[in-house]
């Protein structure tokens, strides 16, 4: 029987920011080593995001 492995991990794109200074929150998905990653449609500004937790800041909106 063959091991299966599964992460889930949530970055913004700094070099993509809109007209009012937010990055997308973009959504990589890894089965066994594949990767896929996909835009959840959602804009953060990018120093209420936390890159080593994966995630915003939990004092900002």
């Amino acid at each position: 029987m063959e091991r299966t492995t599964f992460g889930l991990l949530f970055y913004i794109r700094r070099d993509k920011t809109n007209k009012k200074g937010e990055a997308p929150v973009f959504m990589r998905l890894t089965i066994n080593g594949e990767r896929a990653d996909a835009s959840i449609k959602r804009f953060i500004e990018p120093h209420a995001w936390n890159s080593a937790k994966g995630k915003a800041n939990e004092k900002c909106r």
